[in-house]
């Protein structure tokens, strides 16, 4: 099976979005904890 390249270009994208998202909420966590 061969797979679609703008198909995983389009998945890989959606990837990085999340682990971005991911980040920022790992981060302004981090700060909440370390402000209680």
């Amino acid at each position: 099976m061969k797979r679609d390249p703008i198909l995983s270009e389009l998945w890989a994208e959606d990837l990085l979005i999340l682990v971005f998202l991911l980040r920022i909420n790992f981060d302004k966590m981090r700060h909440f904890c370390e402000i209680g």
